[in-house]
């Protein structure tokens, strides 16, 4: 899963390792989960992501930050 720039409350995604990912609880998965999130820089998405590609596949639920709706 990639999430947007910001955590559920707003803040700044904290101990983010080398592919911008870590383990914390997400609005989905209470009791955390491994996640992504956006980057507010080129390239975005976090360099070492791998899986299977999905033609328009795109949801957010973001509220701020990248997916989130343009005011």
């Amino acid at each position: 899963m990639i999430y947007g720039s910001a955590e559920a409350d707003g803040s700044a995604p904290a101990d983010l390792d080398e592919c911008s990912g870590h383990f914390a609880a997400t609005p989905e998965y209470p009791g955390g989960v491994y996640h992504y999130h956006a980057s507010l820089t080129f390239p975005n998405l976090p360099t070492c992501l791998t899986g299977t590609s999905a033609n328009n596949a795109f949801s957010s639920a973001a509220q701020q930050g990248i997916g989130a709706p343009r005011r």
